[in-house]
This record gives structure tokens, C-alpha cells and sequence, in this order.
């Protein structure tokens, strides 16, 4: 399993990202640089039920090992990467660029980009969801 696929397990099971479990765990007193990998492993299983592998993953987040970089760094490129090519090229055409953006045009105008698909309005509608986003309401 890659180190992305661990960090986008978590977020799925405790809807929180590492950033997220990092502020917690900086409230906790436990980013202190004398801080043991195993007391915050055991507050990220018994907090958050997240297994050794998953707990060690946010752990590297907050070490900032090479893997969590690249994880983020990757994050950072475009949240529609796991999007067919031409629906990815349909909504950079469009300029939109995050779910937030997407988020301003009604499911109607999205359905209607060359290139969107029904599994990509499958796919950015549940995105949009886990987000707490939706599309915009059609005007009368």
C-alpha cells in the first residue's frame, strides 16, 4: 500500500486529514521534538481505532518524512487527478480548478463540460459530498 493510499484510508475512516490529526496532536503536547513515536501511535489507535501502519503514517506527517512530502506534495497538484483525462481537460477549460470552484456551477451546467462523463459526475458528486459541498442551486 502506498503512503498516499494509507493518508486517504484515514481521511475516509475519521474524515480527518493529517493536518487535522497534526493541530490535535500539537493541543495534546505531543509535536514536543522529545515526544516517543510509540505515545502518539497509541493515542492515534485508542483515539481514533487506526491501526499500527495508518498510525505510523500520520506519525511520518509529523516527522515530515521524504514519503509525507511527496503524499502532499502530490495532493497539492489537482484534487481531479484520479479524473479521465478528458474530464480533466473539461473542467481546467472551464478554470475550475478545486471543488470549491465546482462548487458554484449547478450539477446541470457541470453534466453539460465536453469531456464530463457519468463517472466523473459519479466521482466529483461524492467528492463534493465528503467536502460538505454541493452544486449551486439553479436560479428561476
Amino acid at each position: 500500500m502506498s503512503f498516499q493510499a494509507y493518508i486517504d484510508n484515514i481521511k475516509t475512516k475519521t474524515g480527518k486529514t493529517p493536518d487535522d490529526f497534526k493541530a490535535l496532536a500539537q493541543k495534546k503536547g505531543l509535536l514536543d521534538p522529545l515526544a516517543k513515536a510509540g505515545e502518539i501511535v497509541d493515542w492515534l489507535k485508542k483515539d481514533f481505532d487506526l491501526g499500527h501502519g495508518h498510525a505510523m503514517a500520520i506519525y511520518a506527517v509529523f516527522k515530515n518524512h521524504p514519503a509525507s512530502k511527496t503524499a502532499a506534495k502530490k495532493e497539492a497538484v489537482s484534487p481531479f487527478e484520479s479524473l479521465s483525462k478528458p474530464a480533466q481537460r473539461a473542467l481546467a477549460g472551464a478554470g475550475i480548478l478545486n471543488l470549491k470552484q465546482l462548487s458554484k456551477l449547478t450539477e446541470e451546467a457541470f453534466s453539460a463540460l465536453h469531456g464530463i462523463g457519468p463517472n466523473a459526475i459519479k466521482q466529483l458528486k461524492q467528492d463534493m459530498v465528503d467536502s460538505g459541498l454541493s452544486f449551486a442551486v439553479k436560479k428561476k
